[in-house]
C-alpha cells in the first residue's frame, strides 16, 4: 500500500498518476509516522478503499489533524466541483498546493493542464496568467487579497474563473474581487474532513449545498451529512454521531443558502 503525504511534490506525482489511469499502489511512498497511521488506515481500509492521499487540517480549532482521503472519496470531490463551477478549463494555475489540498486535484481529472506555482511567488503567477493563456486560477483568499493589495493582479482576457477556497467570502469582498479580476468568483466552502458542501454561483457570495451534501444547524453550528467524507484521521475516526459530522463553524440557513458568522474557538 502506498500512502501520498501532504506536501507539493507528492501532489504532482497523485495529478501525473491519475492522468496515466494508475492507482496508488503505482506511486513513491513517502513515510509517515507508521505507528500513529496505524488506526486511522485501517479504518479507511474498512471503509472506503486504499488510501490515496493524506492531508492536513489547518488547526483553527487545535492540533493540525492528518486526514486520511480515500481514491473514491476523492472521485466523488472531483465530480461534484466540475458539475458546480463549470468543468475543464484548458489551463489553471494553482497557487497553493499544500493550501487547497484535495482541490488541487480536480482540474486535472477533466482534462485541465495544471501549472503549480508557489504560492508566495505573486508576481511569477501573475506573468504565467497574462502570458500563457490560464483560463482558471484556483487560489487562497489570502493570496488574492495580497494581488489585489500589491497591484499584481492579472489583466488577461483568456482568464474566465477564479476559484477561492479556504474561507467564506463576505458580499463585499466578493463584490471587490470580482470587480480587481473581472471574472466570476466562485467561492468554496467545505472543510478537509468533508470535501466542498458549498459553493457560490460565481456572481453573489451566496453559498448553496452542493446535491450530495445534507447541512443542518445544530446549537448554531453547521453539521452535515455527505458521501465525500474522509475515512478517518491518522489517529482515530471522525466523529459522525448520527451520521452528521460537526463543522465547528457558525452559522444558519436562510432560503435553503447557507450563512456562516465564524469559527468555533
Amino acid at each position: 500500500m502506498k500512502i501520498i503525504a501532504d506536501h507539493p511534490l507528492a501532489h504532482i506525482d497523485l495529478l501525473r498518476a491519475w492522468e496515466r489511469g494508475e492507482s496508488a499502489t503505482a506511486l513513491p511512498r513517502i513515510d509517515i509516522d507508521k505507528a500513529d497511521a496505524t488506526v486511522g488506515i485501517k479504518a479507511c481500509l474498512a471503509y472506503k478503499g486504499e488510501p490515496a492521499l493524506i492531508t492536513w487540517t489547518s488547526g483553527t480549532t487545535g492540533a493540525r489533524k492528518g486526514v486520511i482521503i480515500p481514491w473514491q472519496t476523492i472521485e466523488r470531490r472531483a465530480a461534484t466541483s466540475h458539475e458546480l463551477y463549470g468543468g475543464a478549463d484548458p489551463l489553471a494555475v494553482v497557487m497553493s498546493l499544500r493550501g487547497q489540498g484535495v482541490g488541487t486535484l480536480m482540474p486535472a481529472k477533466f482534462g485541465s493542464t495544471i501549472i503549480p506555482v508557489d504560492p508566495d511567488s505573486l508576481a511569477e503567477a501573475r506573468v504565467l496568467i497574462e502570458q500563457r493563456g490560464v483560463t482558471c486560477l484556483f487560489a487562497t483568499i489570502d493570496k488574492i487579497r495580497a494581488m489585489i493589495g500589491k497591484g499584481l493582479v492579472p489583466r488577461s482576457r483568456e482568464l474566465q474563473k477564479l476559484v477561492i477556497a479556504g474561507n467564506v467570502l463576505s458580499d463585499l469582498e466578493h463584490r471587490t474581487i470580482v470587480q480587481a479580476f473581472g471574472v466570476p468568483v466562485y467561492n468554496c466552502y467545505g472543510s478537509t474532513e468533508t470535501g466542498t458542501i458549498a459553493i457560490s454561483d460565481g456572481q453573489t457570495s451566496a453559498l448553496r449545498p452542493t446535491p450530495n451534501a445534507a447541512i443542518r444547524i445544530a446549537d448554531g453550528l453547521v453539521e452535515v451529512q455527505t458521501d465525500m467524507m474522509a475515512a478517518g484521521w491518522l489517529h482515530g475516526d471522525i466523529p459522525t454521531p448520527d451520521g452528521w459530522y460537526a463543522t465547528g463553524d457558525i452559522g444558519y440557513i436562510h432560503d435553503g443558502m447557507i450563512a456562516i458568522e465564524g469559527r468555533r474557538k
